[in-house]
């Protein structure tokens, strides 16, 4: 079959760069070597008992069939019940309501409905590795806004208008931010949402972190609260995956107006048909149960104090800059001053990539190029670990650093 070719997509998107990581830490470990992994873009926690609990009950009674496109409808109810007693915003959980495979699989979902031949999607930078990959297969092209670290990679919104043209169809928001750990002020969320209404574009809100605020200063704030002109233009998705440490149970939850939220039901029904059963009964469960929010909660307090930990250990480490995360379990590292260096064994550190590279082969310590997030000459590096491991990586990190020529 010489003459046939795959889609165009196939020929610019690569494969996921965290995911890529993480098999490559497996590797190693497999070999028996000990990796310090800060590359992780997921809790180290296990998901809470009752949780799993739920899921082997839901299997035990038979709950194994397809469910509805849209998911089951208890947990479409408990989602929106959430929406409302979290933010204050009602959705209908019949109409304006979703459950997907992760976030993910909503905001793809979104954007394969949205996007026709050279739509454009404006994308803050630094970003989730995935945002630009999903928008190219859709069809779409990303359109990046990069950001600063002197801002607090917060955007500059003259800059971000200078973005929009006629072709914008849609931003992708990400509040609380991976990989920098920024939660985005109410005030510029409601700049942006106004820029969405003025120049007519949808805006895909992607708030899996909402329930990781590590700064009690900080309140995570959505563009569907702005007002009714805002919601009926947004999708916002959610995740149990990181507040409930169920990352491989793979289920989301979206809001959305109707024909939307439609489209991306047919979409799920003519792709995966609907999202796993017996994850969707332990999704009902964390959303509905006291003593799942007490778990989050438990493992959010030791997200803060693995923070400070992280912060401290790397303010240690000369001539690094980064931004001290205030949400999720990252921090966005600038590691500028040493490219163009060599490491011990005469590797020449040219990227952000080599560096990592050259960090993993020569320390053992896993951490993620900042280019894949839109951000060159930084490294992401994840705190969901335990302390020692977090002593231990940082202080391999600082030893690496100095030791380069």
């Amino acid at each position: 079959m010489k003459d046939k070719k795959f889609a165009e997509w196939t020929e610019i998107v690569g494969a996921s760069e965290t995911l890529k990581t993480a098999a490559k830490v497996a590797s190693l470990k497999s070999e028996g070597k000990h990796i310090i992994n800060f590359g992780a873009g997921e809790p180290d926690f296990n998901t809470p008992p009752k949780i799993i609990e739920a899921a082997y009950k839901a299997i035990v009674e038979g709950k194994v069939r397809y469910t509805s496109e849209r998911g089951i409808e208890p947990l479409r109810k408990v989602a929106a019940q959430k929406m409302k007693s979290l933010y204050g915003i009602s959705y209908d959980p019949f109409k304006e309501t979703v459950i997907t495979a992760g976030a993910k699989q909503a905001i793809f979902a979104a954007l394969c409905s949205l996007l026709t031949p050279k739509d454009e999607v404006i994308i803050l930078a630094p970003y989730w590795v995935s945002y630009p990959a999903m928008v190219q297969i859709a069809g779409g092209i990303p359109v990046i806004v990069h950001t600063r670290l002197e801002d607090s990679f917060l955007p500059y919104l003259p800059r971000l208008k200078q973005a929009i043209t006629p072709r914008t169809k849609a931003l992708i928001l990400n509040t609380p931010n991976n990989p920098t750990g920024m939660v985005y002020p109410e005030k510029l969320v409601r700049e942006i949402s106004s820029l969405a209404v003025e120049r007519d574009f949808y805006l895909i809100s992607d708030e899996v972190y909402d329930r990781l605020i590590l700064d009690e200063k900080e309140k995570h704030f959505s563009p569907a609260m702005v007002g009714e002109e805002v919601r009926k233009r947004s999708l916002i998705a959610f995740s149990c995956s990181k507040t409930y440490a169920m990352t491989g149970w793979r289920v989301g939850y979206a809001f959305g107006p109707e024909p939307l939220i439609t489209n991306i039901a047919k979409y799920i029904g003519q792709s995966t048909s609907c999202v796993n059963a017996a994850a969707q009964y332990a999704a009902l469960y964390a959303l509905s149960s006291p003593d799942s929010e007490q778990a989050a909660e438990e493992m959010r307090k030791k997200f803060i104090q693995r923070k400070n930990k992280t912060v401290s250990l790397l303010k240690e480490i000369p001539k690094t800059r980064f931004i001290e995360p205030t949400a999720t379990f990252f921090v966005l590292l600038s590691v500028k001053s040493y490219l163009g260096l060599s490491s011990p064994k005469g590797t020449p550190i040219k990227d952000d990539s080599s560096f990592c590279e050259a960090l993993l082969d020569e320390e053992c310590v896993a951490t993620v190029s900042g280019t894949a997030f839109g951000a060159e000459g930084c490294i992401r590096i994840s705190f969901a670990t335990s302390d020692e491991e977090i002593s231990e990586g940082c202080a391999r990190i600082k030893r690496f650093v100095l030791s380069l020529k």
